[in-house]
């Protein structure tokens, strides 16, 4: 068996087997239903009521209510069945792009972090919707210099299912070649818009304000990054109460405002660093993929660190991106991947694992908790510098990046 098909017997089997335990797991462990709370939910919601029921959760935006309320005459064991089903399909639809693409490029490494990392997260990853968004942003990135447009209807898509995808739409414009932007501005503005009109006519104004509003209501969740060093500072700041599907604890008024501040100046320079070396004429279509490729996790992964709200399924939002980001990359680095694979471990231990545990203030799932920021910290940290790198990079270098590219796994 040659290199290439042995390396797709592989991967394809690694990614069944891996998958088979996560489902297995959801059978046969008392967390299942714990971590399915959500995707219950959207099938009690669909099929009590579909979509335009007022039963339906306003924080989703007109989209996801279109789909996660489509019911379609299910029960809820249809419902869920289906639903689970459609998350592998793309879950192994990404797969065999990144395989193919890993291929071309002579990069697996983009693969196997996939592979690997996705079902550390356990079942979670196959209950929530994020799946989809996640894998629809890494194409919009990988697509945005050879099909912007089509990059551009992606992002728009996954802007309408979850909003946060708008971050990074700035960087896909700024792709797209002077006389393209235009065009790829149209392409990632009007599927959205339409489903936010569509969502209005529907379901009135509320659709389209909740979505933006429900966050701001939030406090400060204790599993973001700010929560362990506000609780090694304050003790006394333990979970007060579940709120919006989560526990919360106490945090100054502050402290919230200051993580918005802090997140928006660090991605504002990302950003503008970014467009100074997009926009100049002597960057070279290879440099410029680079540079997309590693800024965007970048921005993602800052979101994440200065949030006030980190739920476990958000790692989708960075792995996805950062496999993107290894199939185009000449040196993947070993300890990196072994620190995203380590966080989604954690992060499943943290929750279901000893969920309840934690919310308890116990010792051993706090120290969990800090280890696993404290490592996401230092990988965003990483993709900073690999940033810094990309824009340092004179066009010679990055045009040779792909013929001399070291391959690890």
């Amino acid at each position: 068996m040659k290199g290439p098909a042995r390396l797709t017997a592989v991967a394809l089997t690694g990614w069944a087997f891996s998958r088979c335990a996560v489902l297995l797991w959801w059978a046969y462990t008392p967390y299942g239903d714990t971590v399915a709370t959500d995707l219950y939910r959207y099938a009690h919601f669909a099929t009590e009521g579909g979509a335009s029921s007022g039963l339906f959760p306003w924080e989703y935006p007109a989209l996801a209510r279109l789909i996660l309320g489509s019911g379609f005459g299910l029960d809820v064991a249809g419902y869920a069945s289906g639903y689970l089903l459609a998350m592998l399909i793309c879950d192994l639809g990404f797969t065999i792009w990144l395989l193919r693409h890993g291929q071309r490029e002579r990069s697996p490494a983009g693969v196997w972090l996939w592979i690997v990392t996705v079902p550390l997260l356990g079942v979670i990853p196959y209950t929530r919707y994020d799946m989809v968004v996640a894998c629809a942003v890494a194409l919009a990135i990988a697509w945005g210099g050879r099909r912007p447009q089509v990059a551009a209807v992606l992002l728009s898509l996954a802007i309408a299912l979850k909003l946060w995808p708008l971050i990074l739409l700035p960087l896909l414009v700024l792709r797209a070649r002077s006389g393209e932007r235009r065009r790829v501005v149209v392409a990632a503005f009007a599927p959205w818009i339409a489903f936010e009109v569509l969502g209005g006519l529907l379901w009135g104004t509320r659709s389209v304000t909740a979505p933006w509003l429900w966050q701001q209501g939030r406090g400060l969740q204790i599993e973001s990054i700010a929560a362990g060093p506000l609780r090694i500072l304050h003790p006394g700041a333990d979970p007060i109460e579940a709120r919006f599907n989560a526990w919360e604890t106490t945090s100054p008024e502050w402290l919230i405002g200051l993580l918005a501040l802090v997140g928006l100046a660090l991605m504002t320079v990302v950003l503008a660093a970014s467009a100074r070396r997009l926009l100049t004429p002597e960057v070279s279509k290879q440099q410029a993929d680079h540079i997309v490729a590693a800024a965007a996790p970048l921005m993602i992964g800052v979101l994440i660190v200065t949030g006030k709200v980190f739920s476990p399924q958000y790692l989708l939002w960075l792995i996805a991106p950062l496999a993107v980001d290894y199939a185009l990359r000449r040196n993947q680095m070993r300890w990196e991947f072994g620190l995203m694979a380590a966080i989604c471990a954690m992060t499943t231990f943290i929750y279901p694992v000893v969920g309840f545990q934690l919310v308890a203030g116990e010792t051993l799932p706090w120290t969990v908790l800090l280890v696993r920021n404290f490592l996401l910290v230092i990988v965003v940290g990483a993709l900073a510098v690999r940033w810094r790198e990309s824009l340092a990079a004179p066009p010679e270098q990055a045009s040779r990046s792909k013929t001399n590219m070291e391959v690890t796994t």
